[in-house]
């Protein structure tokens, strides 16, 4: 697949089958990577399986998965797949719809193939792939390429909101909110905030009651959230980057490297070490 740099388009597209070449035999077939840019994958149909942030991901026929640019990420088996890959610079999308893209972290969907939402969404893709193939784009190509690219996209996410809508009114009461505010504000700010207090501040909350609340809504503590982000870009770092164990406790704010590791360690299962040795690939 050509990469999304060389593309002034902003996004590029093809049928998964021809983009790639798994075998039902391939026990690996990337090396684990991240990109400055998005990317949707479509499986019609066969199975693929990938790595994310150190996570399995199954994907089977009507999945339907979103990677954003932080996440680590390889491709690790597939069989007998067709459908479609797309990258695409995150900018192009309506402001309202990358609101709602920021809170889909993996696969967002394992829809019937049967239901007419897929049927929209193959046809989308198949329109933005004709689109931009054009041999004799016209004045218009851009624009319209970008119009199609929304247009799957507010389907995508009016998918998304309908699955979150499992959880019915829960999600409108006070409680759900002030987890939710606080879920958001922690992938802003963990690398300088890493307290409740910190969180709690700038909700205008007690600590005590933000931390029931949270503990009621989801059953962890406020503080485990906090440190889930902060080992999740560790494992990043440790995957894709060369720094050394003390750059990257630098840069997740630990100037005590030695506490990273005890902390990454605890949370981890592993020493950061340990886990660079069995886990990192460092690839553009």
């Amino acid at each position: 697949m050509v990469e999304l740099a060389s593309s002034p388009k902003g996004l590029v597209i093809a049928p998964m089958s021809a983009s790639f070449s798994y075998t039902e035999e391939a026990d690996t077939v990337s090396d684990a990577h991240r990109h400055d840019y998005h990317s949707l994958f479509y499986l019609e149909t066969g199975r693929l399986d990938f790595e994310i942030d150190a996570q399995l991901i199954h994907m089977t026929s009507g999945a339907l998965l979103i990677l954003h640019p932080e996440q680590v990420h390889q491709s690790v088996h597939s069989a007998d797949i067709s459908g479609w890959v797309m990258s695409f610079d995150g900018t192009l999308l309506d402001p309202q719809v990358s609101a709602v893209m920021e809170g889909v972290t993996t696969q967002i969907a394992s829809l019937n193939p049967e239901h007419n939402d897929l049927t929209f969404i193959r046809q989308m893709l198949a329109l933005i792939f004709e689109t931009a193939s054009h041999n004799n784009p016209g004045n218009f190509n851009i624009q319209l390429l970008h119009s199609l690219t929304n247009a799957l996209f507010y389907k995508i996410a009016e998918l998304y909101q309908l699955v979150k809508r499992g959880v019915g009114e829960m999600e409108k009461s006070r409680p759900a909110q002030i987890a939710a505010s606080f879920k958001s504000l922690v992938k802003v700010q963990f690398l300088t905030h890493k307290k409740p207090s910190d969180y709690a501040a700038m909700l205008h909350l007690s600590v005590s009651y933000l931390n029931d609340t949270v503990k009621a809504l989801t059953g962890f503590p406020a503080t485990y959230f906090i440190q889930q982000q902060i080992i999740a870009e560790a494992r990043r770092q440790l995957c894709y980057t060369s720094k050394s164990i003390k750059e990257i406790a630098f840069s997740l704010g630990y100037e005590d490297y030695k506490y990273f590791i005890r902390l990454f360690t605890k949370l981890a299962g592993s020493s950061p070490l340990t886990f660079r040795k069995k886990n990192q690939n460092i690839s553009s």
